[in-house]
């Protein structure tokens, strides 16, 4: 299969998903079994992510949903309270970690806050991390998605 998909050229036949840091190798293979009519390589990717670590599968959709909301970077903040209310509104917030969710059940934006700063910082999920940072305007700690 690998010898006639060199002869061929090296079609790019593979558009999908990576496994973790293995992206040349996602890609050949890919692009190997694209080329021989095997389709939807690590289409199950995402389902096997959830199943060995739901923990950091839940931590991920949940720095996804931000990174939506707020943009990567600096471009904006949003304090604990507009964080919960997106979360709490969040068509499908059964998928967000157990801590985040314990939080948003309390009704307490406050409970929330405590949780986003133990996040801050250290938790590292889909290429992503959460900054902490006083926002003056607001006179309140904001929070922004940033690439780790």
């Amino acid at each position: 299969m690998a010898s006639g998909w060199n002869e061929a050229g090296n079609p790019e036949m593979y558009r999908g998903p990576n496994l973790g840091k293995f992206e040349e190798w996602s890609y050949v293979i890919g692009n190997i079994l694209g080329f021989v009519g095997i389709k939807n390589f690590l289409g199950n990717l995402s389902a096997f992510y959830q199943d060995a670590d739901p923990d950091r599968y839940a931590l991920t959709e949940m720095f996804i949903l931000l990174a939506e909301e707020i943009g990567e970077g600096k471009s904006k903040t949003m304090v604990a309270r507009e964080i919960y209310d997106l979360l709490k509104g969040a068509r499908d917030n059964t998928a967000l970690p157990i801590n985040v969710l314990k939080a948003l059940d309390s009704d307490n934006a406050n409970a929330l806050g405590k949780v986003l700063q133990g996040l801050a910082y250290g938790e590292i999920a889909n290429g992503m991390k959460l900054i902490r940072e006083k926002d003056q305007s607001k006179n309140a700690f904001a929070y922004r998605i940033v690439k780790a």
